[in-house]
């Protein structure tokens, strides 16, 4: 959306004149879709009610009429939003809220609304967001991907952090351990009872000749209910 100015090259095989160049230049106008196609409604709690708003462009002042809105999630929905009488119709307005019932983790639906403009039914938009669960691991998996072959000087460190979210915050981490040996650990207290760090590096040894592995870190916490969490990881060195 917005002043286009680009250029193509043509490269011949015309000794006096192996490349021209043609200018493009366009104004690109939204005809009915979403002004930002993508949503993000943040870490939100297990008991929250979000409300975010997002505005679809119409070209011109044509007289739109919204049909229906949908939601690929019970928990997700938007409706119309009136902008006055006075705004114009180039704009409208969608109002998006996330209502309580995900499940803790990374969340990605998509919100469509339907319209009367027979050349452009629909517009979508993506709806992203994140619900800790009560003992969040961020990131759920750990992945390295290593240029270069075993024994390179490459970076391969990361970390992942564990947060309690239950209100007494007294979460203890008891172990952490790599059965297959491929990985140094280090466990730091970032907030005692509640908020931990856990430093990762690749090792070299037992690395096989194919350069590629699969592992997973264990942790222990004296929380019952979450007495073990596994974290997967893999790794790929390339040539």
């Amino acid at each position: 959306m917005g002043q286009l100015n680009k250029s193509v090259t043509v490269t011949s095989t015309d000794s006096t004149n192996l490349n021209a160049t043609i200018r493009v230049l366009a104004k690109i106008e939204l005809d009915f879709d979403f002004e930002i196609p993508n949503l993000y409604m943040g870490r939100i709690g297990k008991s929250d009610t979000v409300t975010k708003s997002a505005f679809i462009g119409v070209k011109g002042s044509e007289k739109i009429k919204i049909l229906n809105v949908t939601s690929s999630s019970p928990y997700i929905t938007a409706r119309e939003v009136s902008l006055g009488a006075d705004s114009g119709s180039s704009r409208i307005k969608i109002e998006v809220i996330l209502r309580p019932g995900l499940l803790p983790g990374n969340f990605n639906e998509s919100i469509t609304v339907h319209s009367d403009l027979a050349r452009k039914p629909e517009a979508k938009l993506y709806v992203s967001g994140t619900v800790p669960g009560d003992i969040d691991i961020e990131p759920r998996s750990m992945n390295f991907l290593i240029a270069g072959p075993p024994g390179s000087s490459n970076e391969r460190t990361d970390s992942l952090f564990i947060t309690d979210n239950l209100p007494k915050k007294d979460l203890e981490i008891e172990s952490v351990r790599d059965a297959d040996n491929h990985l140094q650990l280090k466990l730091t207290t970032e907030q005692p009872g509640w908020k931990f760090k856990l430093k990762i590096t690749l090792k070299d040894q037992g690395v096989p000749k194919e350069g590629l592995l699969n592992g997973s870190i264990v942790i222990t916490t004296n929380n019952p209910d979450f007495k073990e969490i596994t974290v997967p990881y893999s790794a790929v060195w390339q040539k």
